[in-house]
């Protein structure tokens, strides 16, 4: 599987690429012997891609009939049936042909070219020999994207900017010895990267016309020419796109910042292109827009330190809301509590001073002692249901604020009070019961003792009457 294409060429008495993309390859073949074409059947056949022969005109599957021997030459296609996140190449021209389909390559994380050549790894990618691959791990391409080129900046063209440029931002220093590979790689590295270091896009007769918003508004020419890319000017330029891409919040500040600073150093009267003006500015730019970028970060964390200021305010404020309201409820048991003592207080004082029980004040003895135990489970479900709405809507905004305080101050803050409040309010719920029970076993006790008292005196009576 991994040296496919040195074991055609072995059998083959003419081999050629003719066409490679990333899906398909086509290759001219002549073999003489027919033992060499049974190899040429077993090697295909048994290989994961999908393979087909044109031998006189007609299309053949793989294995191919013997009968179909002539000597000649044909024409194979192989399909490569790969996993979406891998791409093979079968010769370094198709890996350059590659590269010009840039919407399909980049979302590959595992790319393997059937070259010489030293491995080197993107910020998605990694490329390597054919001979090192062992097996195509599934791996998919990353679906966050930390720079959104085109929601930045505007490309009137419509086809130049990359969804993915982190595919294209190397992540550490290249091939200690140069090969061509690597040289085509950074070619088309660079010319994509370039295009990410401007505001605006529009095409011109003389070339692309790239737009820099500053201060001053600017201008320059990019080609795309140049022959070679040295080692300094890639590794600024991917310097500047990795600090770009190094993460998704606050990207597009970082951006204006660096455009900002390209062009304050651009000239008014631009006369280098845009690739050959990069050494030069480009170094100058990134550093300004860096220290721009901290003086952003300080005046926006002295902002965020007299937010949280105020959110700690306006969290200990709201505690103590909750605190009040809760001991406002413990208040109102209490008040309950009072009443009920005055009503066994005037009780009280009418026996005092009539030795007589009266039906009527019996029936409101014990109407008041039903209207105590109703108040008392109408009050405790109430407060209950009020409690928890109360907690119920101090979780919800708490979860907004604890990704911007540490959550053992909100506990500080909030949640011990709160809970502290509640667990008071719960005592005193608990002794008022206590206290509400007695009361009302006293209610009915005492209309009872009066009722006997009354029945007692009409015996004696009645006892009177018959001279008894």
């Amino acid at each position: 599987m991994m040296n496919i294409t040195e074991k055609i060429k072995s059998i083959s008495h003419r081999f050629e690429i003719k066409n490679e993309t990333i899906d398909q390859v086509l290759i001219d073949l002549q073999i003489d012997e027919l033992s060499k074409f049974r190899s040429l059947n077993k090697t295909l056949d048994n290989s994961f891609f999908i393979s087909k022969a044109v031998i006189d005109g007609d299309t053949l599957a793989f294995p191919i009939p013997e009968a179909s021997f002539t000597g000649e030459e044909f024409q194979i296609s192989i399909n490569k049936k790969l996993p979406s996140h891998a791409a093979i190449f079968f010769s370094e021209k198709g890996f350059v042909h590659g590269l010009t389909n840039k919407a399909e390559i980049e979302k590959r994380t595992a790319i393997f070219i059937d070259a010489n050549f030293e491995s080197f790894e993107t910020k998605t990618c990694k490329f390597e020999q054919l001979a090192n691959l062992t097996t195509l791990h599934n791996k998919e391409a990353p679906q966050k994207i930390n720079f959104n080129s085109r929601n930045i900046i505007k490309d009137a063209t419509g086809k130049h900017l990359q969804t993915n440029i982190e595919f294209w931002i190397t992540q550490e220093a290249g091939p200690k010895q140069e090969n061509s590979v690597y040289e085509t790689w950074k070619k088309h590295s660079f010319n994509t990267l370039a295009l990410m270091l401007c505001s605006e896009i529009w095409k011109s007769e003389e070339g692309l016309k790239l737009v820099f918003n500053g201060q001053q508004k600017r201008e320059a020419t990019f080609y795309g020419a140049l022959e070679s890319i040295n080692d300094e000017l890639f590794s600024i330029i991917t310097k500047s796109c990795y600090w770009l891409a190094e993460s998704e919040r606050e990207s597009d500040i970082r951006h204006a910042l660096i455009i900002s600073r390209i062009a304050s150093h651009l000239k008014e009267e631009q006369k280098e292109t845009w690739e050959h003006s990069l050494p030069k500015l480009l170094p100058y730019a990134l550093n300004d827009a860096r220290n721009d970028y901290k003086a952003h970060i300080h005046s926006k964390t002295a902002e965020t330190l007299k937010a949280i200021a105020e959110l700690r305010k306006a969290i200990a404020e709201e505690t103590a809301k909750v605190v009040e309201r809760t001991h406002n409820l413990s208040n109102t048991l209490f008040k309950d509590i009072a009443l009920a003592f005055s009503v066994i207080s005037i009780r009280a004082l009418s026996l005092s001073s009539n030795g007589s029980l009266k039906h009527e004040t019996s029936s409101l003895l014990a109407f008041s002692a039903i209207w105590m135990l109703f108040n008392l489970w109408t009050v405790t479900n109430t407060n209950s249901s009020y409690i928890r709405s109360l907690a119920r809507s101090r979780f919800s905004w708490s979860r907004k604020v604890n990704h911007k305080i540490p959550t053992s101050e909100f506990k500080e803050l909030s949640e011990r009070p709160f809970k502290e409040a509640v667990n008071s309010y719960k005592r005193i719920l608990k002794n008022t019961k206590f206290f509400y029970f007695f009361i009302v076993f006293a209610l009915f006790i005492i209309p009872l003792y009066g009722y006997r008292a009354g029945l007692q005196q009409q015996l004696e009576n009645f006892f009177k009457l018959i001279g008894c």
